[in-house]
């Protein structure tokens, strides 16, 4: 979709953030996978042990464990207050998955579509208004997610060529069509539910 109004008006300053704000911002989107890792553990065994292994990096200590915990989710809160100041998205973004995580999040997906419930994303996500930037991602899922209230962050992005719309944690989804193969992926469609 066209995006240029939505940039020139993110651009225009009337999206106040301030110096602490776009410091979260950015970190978010640099490091989103660790935050992923800590926000996705107990719904995935594979985001599990991905955040195990991030942890192990820094420390074996257990009290030092603990306050990266705090932190953590600190730092989570944080990047949800600012992704709902950001200007909102209601449209088609595109998701491609580039971990291991895809056969979970299928499962998960298939499930919440045969018994006709939400399925929840406990974690924020960056998605995109171009499929292309999905399809390059090496992941075996691409999602086709009807975003309502994903924050508009290409201007502020460190990626900014990705055309980013970033999810706010605990975001529910209809899943309107279940992962299906097409060629080598698979292609899910899922619907925000506000």
């Amino acid at each position: 979709g066209d995006t240029s109004k939505l940039y020139n008006y993110a651009m225009s300053g009337k999206v106040k953030l301030s110096a602490e704000e776009l410091s979260v911002l950015q970190r978010f989107t640099s490091g989103s996978t660790f935050s992923n890792c800590y926000n996705l553990r107990k719904d995935s065994v594979y985001w599990r042990d991905k955040f195990k292994e991030k942890l192990r990096a820094f420390t074996t200590n257990l009290a030092e464990v603990r306050f990266q915990y705090t932190i953590i989710e600190e730092w989570s809160k944080s990047a949800d207050y600012v992704l709902d100041k950001m200007v909102r998205y209601n449209g088609i973004t595109f998701r491609g998955l580039n971990d291991g995580g895809g056969p979970e999040l299928r499962k998960a997906l298939t499930e919440a579509f045969k018994s006709n419930t939400l399925w929840v994303n406990n974690a924020s996500c960056s998605t995109s208004t171009r499929i292309g930037v999905a399809e390059k991602f090496d992941g075996d899922l691409i999602m086709v997610i009807h975003n309502k209230t994903g924050g508009y962050i290409r201007p502020s992005s460190t990626y900014d060529h990705e055309c980013e719309v970033m999810t706010i944690r605990k975001t529910k989804y209809r899943v309107l069509r279940p992962p299906v193969k097409i060629g080598s992926r698979y292609f899910c469609e899922i619907e925000e539910i506000i």
